[in-house]
């Protein structure tokens, strides 16, 4: 299993919100009662937030570990 950082879950958190959002606007909450469909929508939503909140969290942990560098060296890219 990976272990994830604080930040990270933060993230994570934030991407399960939307597809917690579209359950709420179908009435339901039992994952197993979701159609094919229904589930394919979700996924995309937590998926889709995904990628919309990757970038600006990256740029988070990227600035964390820059100031947790003791060497002062430059991130490797």
């Amino acid at each position: 299993m990976t272990d994830w950082l604080p930040i990270e879950d933060e993230m994570l958190l934030e991407c399960g919100r939307a597809g917690g959002q579209y359950l709420e606007s179908l009435s339901k909450s039992d994952l197993a009662a979701l159609s094919r469909e229904e589930w394919l929508v979700f996924l995309q939503c937590v998926v889709g937030r995904l990628h919309e909140v990757r970038p600006d969290y990256d740029r988070k942990l990227e600035a964390a570990f820059e100031a947790e560098d003791p060497f002062g060296l430059s991130p490797i890219r």
